[in-house]
């Protein structure tokens, strides 16, 4: 089964973007899936189940 995807907009530097980008690009990913690995990984760190 699919899981269920939301759409959320935030709004950041320009800086900041342009850095996701870049480490997006370089690692051959879309932007998108970086941000959700980057807070799927934060969660995991920090939210106690």
């Amino acid at each position: 089964m699919m899981d269920k995807v939301k759409n959320i907009t935030i709004r950041v530097p320009a800086e900041l973007k342009e850095k996701l980008k870049q480490e997006a690009d370089s690692k051959g990913y879309p932007m998108k899936d970086l941000i959700n690995f980057i807070l799927w990984n934060y969660l995991k760190s920090t939210v106690r189940e």
